[in-house]
């Protein structure tokens, strides 16, 4: 039988951990500032999307490891919160990638894509995750 002393520090962590999660981390980073903009109710369930393989990226200086699902939609890149965030689905046209810049850390090279005239936000996708829409965004965006 499990020692109640030991059942309330997990409990506590547990409502910590989500509590964290689901109110205070989906304030961080730019997601409020693109859903004021992009948000949509298209579900990729809905409609002719193409899942992208992309499972890290920086939004506005957030990181989401493993949290955010993108989408190759025909008007633009979807984007789906896991739901423990709490967030909104984005949807952001083409023509709304403004800039590419190729960037470089000591480790990788990554891609930023500046969203919006007037800017409005980045995101952040390495250079191979980046050559899945490469195609689309320097057809329709920029």
């Amino acid at each position: 039988m499990l020692n109640p002393l030991v059942l309330v520090p997990v409990i506590i962590f547990f409502i910590i951990g989500f509590v964290l999660f689901r109110y205070i981390l989906p304030k961080l980073g730019d997601w409020e500032y693109l859903a004021e903009k992009y948000k949509t109710d298209l579900d990729p369930k809905d409609g002719p999307v193409k899942k992208l393989q992309i499972r890290n990226c920086n939004i506005g200086g957030m990181g989401y490891q493993n949290a955010i699902k993108f989408y190759e939609a025909y008007n633009g890149l979807l984007l789906k919160p896991s739901w423990i965030l709490k967030q909104s689905n984005l949807l952001i046209p083409w023509r709304e990638i403004k800039h590419v810049q190729l960037k470089k850390n000591f480790f990788y090279k990554y891609v930023r894509l500046i969203i919006g005239d007037p800017f409005v936000s980045y995101i952040e996708i390495s250079e191979k995750d980046y050559s899945k829409i490469k195609d689309r965004v320097e057809k329709y965006g920029h």
